[in-house]
């Protein structure tokens, strides 16, 4: 069958071509997709369209190139003919619905590893439940609680003790510095980070308490429904 290359997402640059494929409003049924032409905009953009969705959009692709409903799941291409990217979200800043030059695709990098999680269980779980509610380390956080260690990091408020983070050790007052091999710059980040597993597989922690670093390993679960 003919198959198409994936591009390295790390190596992109900002300023380079980019060609969306796919179908807008599926408005054409000959299987002959739609292409349109912009440039990367953008690398490495943290969002969460919705503040009631716990969906959110780490280290995306930004492009001026046209995306609309239909284009999502649709190739983001290089001028080699290389996807970097997966389309998948548009920014309207209103309520038509319609293309205002910003669209979001997922790195291939990264759909490279849902495409090995696919191939090894038949399915990718995102929504998983650490167990524990945490806010970003701020100035104003600090101020409020000055025993805080002042670290780049996420501020643990809240621990369920049936939950997989009461388990591996962690508590409330914990400072989350970082997760597997990189270091934590946000919440979104966080979660974003937490995606790269697969459930049941451990996730190593580093976090700091009393001013001292310590590390520990969670085994992620997924969400239940309701909570």
């Amino acid at each position: 069958f003919p198959y198409i290359n994936f591009a390295d997402s790390d190596e992109i640059m900002v300023g380079e071509w980019t060609i969306a494929m796919g179908n807008p409003f599926g408005l054409f049924s000959d299987g002959q997709p739609s292409v349109t032409v912009g440039v990367v905009s953008a690398k490495e953009r943290d969002f969460r369209p919705d503040p009631k969705d716990p969906r959110v959009y780490v280290e995306m692709i930004q492009t001026d190139a046209a995306i609309n409903h239909g284009n999502s799941g649709g190739p983001l291409v290089n001028s080699n003919g290389e996807v970097m990217g997966v389309n998948t979200f548009i920014y309207t800043g209103g309520t038509s619905g319609g293309f205002v030059g910003l669209g979001f695709a997922i790195p291939s990098n990264r759909v490279k590893k849902i495409i090995g999680q696919l191939k090894e269980s038949g399915s990718v779980s995102l929504e998983y439940d650490p167990g524990m509610k945490f806010v970003p380390v701020t100035r104003q956080l600090i101020m409020q609680y000055p025993s805080i260690p002042r670290v780049l990091g996420l501020f643990v408020t809240e621990v369920n003790k049936s939950g997989p983070a009461y388990e591996c050790g962690i508590m409330p007052g914990d400072v989350i510095v970082q997760i597997g091999d990189e270091r934590v710059t946000s919440e979104m980040h966080a979660w974003a980070l937490m995606r790269e597993y697969v459930e049941g597989e451990e996730m190593s922690l580093h976090l700091v308490r009393d001013n001292k670093q310590y590390k520990t390993s969670m085994k992620l679960r997924k969400r239940v429904q309701g909570r």
